[in-house]
């Protein structure tokens, strides 16, 4: 929400070659909840700005935010094919100890339903497959959804010939 085109162009000058954004998500509603203080068309225009100044783009998207339905979720792979990043990663949320998020997770007993039968303390696989489960998502929902955006992203015929041509 702080970049203009002057200083993309400034960074793209300096030597920087490409530009990692957290997006979160693509509806409106969880950007709220989880307080990013972002406008998704505030979003847009970043991305403009950084295609327009000649740098890559690498934008970070989270599946299974607690108040996540399958709905929101299409809102997310659908905003990431629309922005279409260079690259993008879809991570399956993770509440760490001694996160807000973690706490709340506690609160709300959304522990306990990780993915492949693991503990839910178990932060091994963290960001890969899921070590909770939403409101509304189990963690397996999670994890396909998470496949799901990476498929729906990367195998794309716009993508694929973009990266051929790179």
């Amino acid at each position: 929400d702080t970049i203009d085109l002057e200083t993309a162009i400034q960074m793209k000058k300096a030597g920087c070659e490409l530009v990692s954004i957290g997006v979160e998500s693509g509806n409106q509603e969880m950007l709220d909840k989880i307080n990013k203080r972002i406008k998704l068309e505030e979003i847009r225009g970043a991305f403009r700005i950084f295609k327009e100044a000649g740098l890559k783009t690498l934008a970070y998207y989270l599946i299974g935010l607690p108040w996540d339905t399958k709905e929101t979720v299409e809102d997310t792979i659908n905003f990431a094919i629309e922005l279409d990043s260079d690259f993008a990663s879809f991570f399956a949320v993770a509440p760490l100890p001694g996160t807000t998020f973690f706490e709340y997770a506690i609160k709300n007993k959304l522990l306990g339903d990780a993915a492949n039968g693991k503990d839910a303390g178990s932060y091994k696989d963290a960001f890969c497959l899921p070590t909770v489960r939403g409101h509304n998502l189990g963690a397996e929902d999670i994890a396909s959804l998470q496949r799901a955006a990476f498929r729906r992203f990367y195998i794309r015929p716009k993508y694929i010939f973009r990266r051929l041509l790179s």
